[in-house]
C-alpha cells in the first residue's frame, strides 16, 4: 500500500482491506479521509458523516485528490448551478459538486478506481444503522450508559494531554471539560462572548471552567459593531467564502487568544442536532403528522415532510439531497425522529456547523476532535424509545416537544440545576436577527469574492 492524500488515519486500519470492519469497529470517531494504492487500484474514502471533505477530478491523465475543492478548480471551469444552490443553502461545499467535472467521495463510501476506466466504481457505503432498546428500560439505566459512551467517544479522540476547547456556558462543551479533567487532560478553554461583557454565556462558562479545573480560561468579547473588521480574515481561514456568526466568533478567538498553538481543539457541537432539540427539528416533526392534503394548502409542497425540513432549513434554495433520498428515504424501519436526525446529520444541521469550526482549526494544522460525531453515540441515541427523547414544556404549543433531557440529567450531576436544564450553543443565532444588514452585506460581498 501507498499513502498518496490521507487526514488523520493510519493505513494500519484498513490493512486487509476490510472496509466493513473499518467503518463498523476500527474507526468509530467521524473525522477522517484516505486514499491510497493497492496492486493497480485506487483506493479513496471518507467518514460516516463526511464531516472531512474528499474531493476528487481526473486532471491531464490522473485521478486528483484533495480536501479544499479550490485545488481542483480552473478559471475555465463552469458552474453547476445545483452545487451553487446547495452551498447558497446550507453554507458548505462538501454536499455537491460546485463545479462540472468536480466529484465529491459520499460520506461513509469507498470508492474504487481502476486502470483504464474513466468512471470509478462505489464499492462499499457504510449505513447509520439504529437498534432498538426496550421500552422498559429506566431513565438512571440509559443516564448510566450514556456516560459510558461518552466518556469512550471522548478517550479515543485523544491524541495529546493538553488541549483547546471551545466552551460555552451550555452543558455540550461543559461536560466535554468535565470528562477531559476527569481523564486527566488539561484543558486550555475558549469561551466567545457575543454580546460583551455583558453576555450571558460568561457567568455559566465561568462555572464550567471551575468545575472542570481548566487550565487557562480565555474569554473573547465579540461586539457586534465589529464584525466589518472580522471578514477579512475569513478568507484567510476558510479558503472559501464564508461567513456566519460561528465563523466570525473563531476569527475573533484566533486573533485575541493563543488558540494558534493548541496541537487538538475539541468542540461541542452537534449535541442539539442529534437529538432533535433543534427549533426547525421540533416544529417539522410536529407539522409531519398533518394530513398531505393540508399541507398542500400551506407553504409545504405536500412531498416528504423530509423535503420540506430541508427547503425550510435552506430557505427554500433546495428541498431533498440525493445521498438521502437513495440511502435513507426508502428505509421503512426508521422513525421519524430517527429520519429526522439523520437529515441533520448528513445534510443540513451538522454539515453547516463542522464546517465552521473544522476549516479554520485544518487551517493552522490543529486536529478537531468532537465525541458528538462519535458513531457508537450517534446510533445509541438514535436506538432510544420515544418516551425518553421528549420534555414537557407548558409555554410551548405542542407541549411536548423533542429534548437532550438524558444530556440534561448526566449534566445534573456535575454542573447547577440551572445550567444543566440552560439551551444554549456556542454563539447564538440571535446574532444574526440583531444585525440583519451587516449580515446581508456579508453574504454579498462573499459572493464577489
Amino acid at each position: 500500500m501507498k499513502q498518496i492524500f490521507s487526514y488523520n488515519f493510519n493505513l494500519k486500519d484498513i490493512h486487509d482491506l476490510d472496509f466493513e470492519a473499518l467503518y463498523k469497529y476500527r474507526r468509530r470517531n467521524s473525522l477522517f479521509t484516505c486514499v491510497f494504492t493497492h496492486q493497480k487500484y485506487i483506493y479513496a474514502f471518507r467518514d460516516h458523516l463526511g464531516i472531512a471533505a474528499l474531493y476528487y477530478r481526473f486532471i491531464k491523465g490522473k485521478w486528483c485528490f484533495s480536501s479544499n475543492p479550490l485545488d481542483l478548480i480552473t478559471q475555465n471551469d463552469t458552474i453547476n448551478p445545483l452545487g451553487l444552490r446547495y452551498y447558497l443553502g446550507l453554507g458548505t461545499f462538501k454536499l455537491h459538486p460546485i463545479v462540472k467535472g468536480l466529484n465529491i467521495v459520499p460520506p461513509g463510501a469507498v470508492i474504487k478506481f481502476q486502470p483504464g476506466k474513466s468512471k470509478p466504481q462505489k464499492i462499499y457505503q457504510y449505513i447509520i444503522n439504529p437498534t432498538s432498546l426496550p421500552s422498559t428500560v429506566t431513565t438512571g439505566y440509559l443516564v448510566d450508559r450514556l456516560e459510558k459512551i461518552f466518556i469512550k467517544a471522548i478517550e479515543r479522540i485523544i491524541v495529546t494531554y493538553q488541549v483547546g476547547l471551545f466552551l460555552s456556558g451550555g452543558i455540550d462543551s461543559g461536560l466535554i471539560a468535565i470528562y477531559l479533567n476527569k481523564l486527566g487532560v488539561k484543558v486550555n478553554a475558549y469561551t466567545s462572548a457575543p454580546w460583551g461583557k455583558l453576555s450571558s454565556e460568561i457567568p455559566f462558562a465561568l462555572t464550567s471552567a471551575q468545575i472542570a479545573k481548566v487550565n487557562r480560561h480565555y474569554i473573547d468579547t465579540l461586539d457586534s459593531t465589529n464584525y466589518f473588521t472580522l471578514f477579512n480574515q475569513l478568507f484567510d481561514l476558510y479558503s472559501l467564502p464564508h461567513a456566519n456568526t460561528s465563523s466570525l466568533a473563531i476569527a475573533n478567538l484566533f486573533k485575541h487568544t493563543p488558540l494558534k498553538r493548541e496541537t487538538q481543539v475539541f468542540i461541542g457541537q452537534n449535541c442539539d442536532n442529534l437529538t432533535g432539540s433543534m427549533p426547525m427539528q421540533n416544529w417539522i416533526f410536529s407539522l409531519s403528522f398533518l394530513p398531505k392534503f393540508v399541507k398542500t394548502m400551506t407553504k409545504f409542497k405536500g412531498q416528504h415532510w423530509i423535503n420540506d425540513y430541508i427547503g425550510l432549513k435552506t430557505k427554500g434554495f433546495v428541498d431533498h439531497h440525493p445521498f438521502f433520498d437513495r440511502y435513507y428515504l426508502p428505509n421503512k424501519s426508521l422513525n421519524r425522529i430517527q429520519l429526522l436526525t439523520l437529515a441533520s446529520q448528513v445534510v443540513t444541521n451538522t454539515q453547516w456547523a463542522s464546517e465552521s469550526f473544522v476549516q479554520p482549526l485544518l487551517t493552522h494544522n490543529i486536529l478537531p476532535a468532537n465525541p458528538y460525531w462519535d458513531m457508537d453515540l450517534i446510533e445509541w441515541r438514535l436506538s432510544l424509545p420515544y418516551r425518553y427523547r421528549f420534555s414537557f414544556k407548558p409555554d410551548s404549543l405542542t407541549k411536548l416537544v423533542l429534548d437532550k433531557n438524558l444530556f440534561q440529567h448526566l449534566a445534573s450531576r456535575y454542573l447547577p440545576p440551572d445550567q444543566a436544564h440552560r439551551k444554549k450553543v456556542f454563539l447564538s443565532p440571535k446574532t444574526i436577527a440583531d444585525k440583519p444588514k451587516i449580515f446581508f452585506t456579508l453574504f454579498h460581498q462573499t459572493l464577489a469574492a
